[in-house]
Formats: structure tokens, C-alpha cells, sequence
């Protein structure tokens, strides 16, 4: 099921107040962990899976190395990993 197109990326329709109130949570959960990444690692993330990109397409757009690319990634991964499981 596609979003409408004035829906974000990732909305999901839902009657249910506690569902609802769960999803908000998780998403001011979400964006309260990105805080923890370096503008790199955001931006590498940001790059490779917002816009579906392989490692090597994200390389590319960014003009960096794949293996930078690759261990941002990992790295932001595991700062989001790791401040989720704290909360």
C-alpha cells in the first residue's frame, strides 16, 4: 500500500489510539537517538537507506570512499542500536 503523497514516508493509518500513541513514541524515540550521530554517519545513513541506495550508489553520491561509507553506516547503526536498547 502506497502513501498518499501528502503523507510522509512511513505513515501508517491507524484506528486504534493506543497504536497510534505507540507509533508517535517510537518515532520521538527515533528522532531523539539520531542525535547521537556525527553528521557523517547521518548523512551516509540518510543517503543509503532513505533513498534505497546500495553502499556503492550512496559512495558515489557522496563522493567518498565505500569502505568510509560502509564504516559510517555500521557505526551510526550501532549508536542507534545502542541508544534505542537505553530507552
Amino acid at each position: 500500500m502506497n502513501p498518499r503523497p501528502d503523507e510522509p514516508i512511513g505513515a501508517v493509518a491507524t484506528t486504534d489510539p493506543g497504536e497510534t500513541l505507540d507509533l508517535v513514541e517510537r518515532g520521538r524515540a527515533l528522532r531523539e537517538a539520531l542525535c547521537v550521530l556525527s553528521p557523517d554517519e547521518r548523512r551516509a545513513i540518510e543517503t543509503a537507506f532513505f533513498s534505497e541506495m546500495t553502499y556503492a550508489e550512496a559512495a558515489t553520491r557522496l563522493n567518498q570512499p565505500l569502505g568510509t561509507v560502509k564504516t559510517r553506516i555500521r557505526a551510526g547503526l550501532g549508536k542507534l542500536r545502542q541508544r534505542l536498547k537505553e530507552k
